[in-house]
This record gives C-alpha cells, sequence and structure tokens, in this order.
C-alpha cells in the first residue's frame, strides 16, 4: 500500500473515531466551551484554548490540514474564533471536530477531497 494511499486511510479513520467519539463519550470541549476560553480575560484559560487548537493543528497537519507556510498560533486563533463567531448554530458541536473542519477546508491537502 503507497503512503498516500495509507495517509488518506488514516486520515478518514481519524474523522470517524472522532465523529463517533464525540458522539458516544462527553467531548473535551464543544465550541461554546472553547470559544469561551478563547475570549476569557484569565490567560490560564485562554492558554488553554490557544494549546488545545495548536494540539488538533499539530495532530492533524499533514494529514488533513496541509498549510501553505508555517501559520503562528494568532493566525490559527483568528481563524477559529471568527468561525465561533460566525457560526452559532454549530457551537454545540466537539471543539475538536469544529476545528478540524475549519482548518481542513481552509487548508486542504492536495489530491484530498474534504470527508
Amino acid at each position: 500500500m503507497n503512503a498516500t494511499i495509507r495517509r488518506n486511510l488514516s486520515a478518514l479513520a481519524v474523522l470517524l473515531c472522532s465523529a463517533f467519539t464525540a458522539q458516544a463519550q462527553s467531548q473535551f470541549f464543544n465550541g461554546n466551551e472553547l470559544l469561551s476560553r478563547m475570549e476569557s480575560t484569565n490567560h490560564f484559560a485562554q492558554g488553554v484554548a490557544h494549546g488545545y487548537v495548536v494540539g488538533i493543528m499539530d495532530t492533524m497537519t499533514g494529514i488533513t490540514i496541509c498549510s501553505p507556510g508555517k501559520l503562528t498560533v494568532g493566525q490559527v486563533h483568528d481563524i477559529i474564533h471568527k468561525y465561533l463567531k460566525d457560526n452559532p448554530e454549530h457551537r454545540h458541536l466537539a471543539a475538536d471536530v469544529i476545528v478540524e473542519t475549519v482548518m481542513s477546508r481552509r487548508f486542504p491537502c492536495k489530491g484530498q477531497g474534504n470527508v
């Protein structure tokens, strides 16, 4: 099995698992909680939000997210924050699914359709 097929199968497995996991058990954060931490005046809460988003980015980069160059934490924060503010109807969803979906649509990997 070549590397591209293996990577695509891995990405599909991660997406399916995260979708089923978010439905089957409690999620760590939903979009409302992530937005609240992003907008908090508490530096610890902001750091938790940044770390959460960056962790998802680090995990999915090269699998479903392929940014054209080095994104800063601030840029990623701004993209996710804007999405959460502009789409309140999706804030009840698991935050990891939101972050991965938004960023993979914004920065898809070449040759990979949106799953």
